[in-house]
């Protein structure tokens, strides 16, 4: 009989601990710019190359975003470095160790305040290929002139497992988002990759009054699909959506997602879910 144990030992990819790590270096005290300058990027673990970390230096320099919203983040010294000098503190939920290179990998949302909650929720179940779970991580921010609050949500979307667990990882997300009457943005790699996937995330933003970015069609084709669905997406409530702004960073080519790129403006008592 196969001894479980030292099989286990041979994977390359072990599941992480659910815990949250966190850089303070947050330079304001609370959301000022109008509009928020909103970035979501899938960068496929790439934080360690030198193409990414060009690329990763020039959308900070152009785009300034005030909200960094990345999956699959290998989490070393230079990521940090480079949100340091952005000015940006962050908050990282990794849903796996590399055993190989000895690291963490997951999701991070980085932003110039700090949260005043974070959370994060593993699916119930695992991919079967790397045998860990995906990850969504939760934060919450104060905003000016209000006391609603802007909840986020940066989902990494469970891949190579059948519609209803892919439905019941965003079920798991939606139960917490019910409840909160302020401003979300709910954002990521939703692995979107078949129509039934794409319906079931479209009810779920039905439900919960959420908006998409629309991006224009010539625009959108650069969005990473598979099967010809978008895998990436950006959805918002409490927000108004500068349409003209929302583009896809198709220069960028060190990851094979692109990131996706939007100004919204915080709107005063939309929020009536």
């Amino acid at each position: 009989m196969l001894d479980l144990i030292s099989l286990t030992k041979t994977y390359r990819f072990i599941p992480s601990p659910q815990i949250i790590l966190t850089d303070n270096h947050f330079s304001l005290s609370q959301l000022t710019s109008s509009p928020l300058r909103i970035l979501n990027w899938n960068i496929a673990k790439r934080s360690h190359r030198h193409h990414w970390i060009d690329d990763f230096k020039n959308i900070l320099e152009e785009y300034q975003p005030d909200m960094l919203f990345l999956q699959e983040v290998r989490l070393n010294e230079t990521i940090r470095h480079l949100l340091t000098m952005a000015m940006m503190g962050w908050t990282f939920a990794p849903n796996l160790i590399d055993r190989k290179t000895n690291t963490y990998s997951g999701v991070l949302t980085a932003s110039k305040i700090k949260p005043l909650h974070t959370r994060s929720i593993f699916s119930d179940t695992h991919e079967p290929m790397s045998r860990t779970p995906k990850v969504s991580l939760l934060t919450e921010y104060s905003l000016p002139n209000t006391d609603e609050t802007l909840l986020t949500i940066n989902i990494h979307g469970i891949n190579f497992v059948n519609n209803q667990k892919f439905c019941a990882q965003l079920q798991a997300v939606e139960k917490i988002l019910i409840h909160h009457h302020g401003a979300i943005l709910f954002l990521g790699d939703f692995n979107t990759w078949n129509p039934n996937r794409l319906t079931a995330l479209a009810n779920l933003a039905t439900r919960l009054q959420l908006q998409p970015v629309m991006f224009a069609p010539d625009k959108r084709k650069h969005i990473k699909h598979f099967l010809r669905s978008p895998l990436d997406h950006i959805f918002y409530r409490g927000f108004g959506e500068n349409r003209a702004s929302a583009g896809v960073l198709n220069n960028i080519r060190s990851s094979d997602h692109k990131p996706l790129f939007v100004e919204l403006t915080v709107t005063a008592n939309t929020c009536t879910h």
